[in-house]
Formats: structure tokens, sequence, C-alpha cells
């Protein structure tokens, strides 16, 4: 047995191509007989434990039929073509092959052969993490070109300094309040369903220009990368008048928006969240605020 699996793999390595990227792997009777790393590292199993296990498991079930006939009636060297395969994880590959059919021991052998496109696909995932890691590192929301959230953590954190200055360190003499607020724009999937990227973004325009009018020039306007806003108020004297300042921002979107001879209607959730009352820090203020406003979206 271990002469054949020996010869086998000789004969193979005369035809495949000798790339540590590509996938290489030989099929009987629907069978894995061969598989190389590359192959091993696609598809998330180890090479010897690939070996008599179907082929088409691994396809994605629109393709299963197709991909089964060509092996069973190759008879000669195929031009290359696409086929997606499924790994243990469920990730899906688009895998540029070729198949080539070889006689071993009497039976018919057919080599799957995949050029280098399971590293792209796994570059382009790879990229796709790293700009997820970036939206949220960057000081700009890259939608709206607002602060972002670590801007605003800064802002919070200079405004907790003033105040302190004030109170001459002791937040017991703290004559105002600070205030951040969470908002959710409700509706806004449903936009991007119905006009697309471009037009959630020109929308976005218009419901970002009325919030910048509905506050004060000293007021700050974030956005984190999942879509919701987050205001920072300073100088806030009164309690009733944080009522007076969501009312102010809810009044604001109380005109629908006109777009593409459409008459669009908003509504907000928001939550809200005090200094020193909810926290001392940016990070316990934000997360209080949208905690808060989650509450207000289940209710």
């Amino acid at each position: 047995m271990l002469e054949q699996t020996n010869a086998l793999t000789q004969i193979l390595s005369n035809y495949f191509l000798q790339s540590t990227g590509s996938v290489c792997m030989a099929v009987k009777d629907d069978k894995i007989i061969y598989a190389n790393n590359a192959t091993s590292r696609m598809l998330g199993v180890p090479a010897s434990d690939l070996l008599e296990q179907n082929v088409f498991g691994y396809v994605i079930d629109a393709e299963k039929g197709a991909f089964q006939k060509r092996i069973e009636t190759i008879n000669t060297s195929s031009e290359y073509f696409i086929v997606h395969m499924k790994n243990v994880s469920g990730d899906v590959f688009d895998l540029k092959c070729r198949l080539m059919p070889i006689i071993f021991n009497d039976s018919k052998i057919v080599m799957v052969e995949g050029l280098n496109e399971t590293l792209a696909f796994a570059l382009k995932k790879k990229n796709e993490a790293l700009e997820e890691k970036m939206s949220h590192m960057s000081p700009v929301d890259l939608e709206t070109r607002l602060p972002s959230l670590i801007l605003l953590d800064d802002r919070i954190e200079q405004a907790i300094l003033r105040a302190l200055r004030e109170a001459k360190g002791n937040v017991q003499n703290l004559s105002t309040y600070i205030m951040v607020m969470a908002v959710c724009i409700n509706g806004l999937d449903e936009i991007e369903a119905q006009f697309g990227a471009d037009g959630k973004r020109e929308i976005l325009e218009v419901l970002i220009s009325r919030f910048k009018s509905s506050i004060r020039s000293v007021d700050s306007l974030a956005k984190d990368p999942d879509g919701y806003f987050y205001f920072l108020f300073e100088g806030i004297r009164e309690h009733q008048n944080i009522d007076l300042i969501v009312e102010r921002l809810q009044n604001c979107l109380s005109v629908p928006v006109l777009y593409k001879d459409k008459s669009i209607k908003f509504t907000i959730s928001c939550g809200t969240s005090l200094y020193p009352e909810d926290g001392g820090s940016a990070v316990a203020l934000i997360k209080a605020a949208k905690m808060n406003l989650t509450s207000n979206i289940k209710s």
C-alpha cells in the first residue's frame, strides 16, 4: 500500500504545479485519495484525514451536480474553471481549477489542480478584517467624515478635566453637568436596501446637517462604525434641560426628508449619561449612554 501511495505521489508530482500555494488533490470514485498541504489549509482538515472522504462534501450544494458530472465524464485535460468549495468552518473559496485524468493501476484517477485563487480570497478576508479594525481606530468616521469615538473620547476627557478645574478638583463643587447622548436613527437599514449606499449617504448628509443645526457650536457630534451617533454637551445646569435637548433633536427629524420624489420620515432612539452621576471617564459615559439607548429601543 505504501509503495502504491509513493508511486501515485510521484506520478502526480509530474503533472501538478510545483507551488506550495496551489491546491492539488486526486479523486478516484468520488473519493479523495491524495491531497497536498495547500488543500489541507483551504479545507481546514489535515491532509491525512482528507483521504477517502467524498470530494463533493466540500463543494457548495448548488454546484455539486455540475462538478460531479465534470469529474465523471472528463477524458482529457480541461480548461480552468471556477468551483466554489467550502471548508469545515463554512467559509467559501473561489477555486480556479482544472481537471486532468490519468490511469493508475488500471483505474481512472482525476487530478484537481487549483490555481492560487484561495490565497487571494484569504487576503481579501484579511484586508476586510484590517479595514474593520482600522475603522474603529480612525479619528474620523469613514462613512460620514464625522469625528469617531476615538476623537469623542478625547473630547469627553478634556471636558471632564475642565469641569474639575472649575470645581477645584472636587466633584461635589460641580455646578453643571456633562452629558453624553447616544442616538440611533431608526429605519436607516431599510433606506440602504431601497436606495443603495449612495442614497443612504446623501440622506445621512441631510440628517447630519439637521443635527448640527440643533446643537451649539461648542457641542460635539460623532459617529461609530456601527451606525450610532453620539453627542457631547457641556455646561448643562438643570436636569430638565436634558429633556429639552432630547426633544430638540427629535424635532429636527420631524420634517420628512425628500429624496427621489419620496417623502421619508425618521425617528430616533436616545440614551443619555451624565458626569459625574453615570461615570467618571469617557469610556464609562459612552457605555452608559449606549446601554440606556438599548433599553429605549426595546421598550
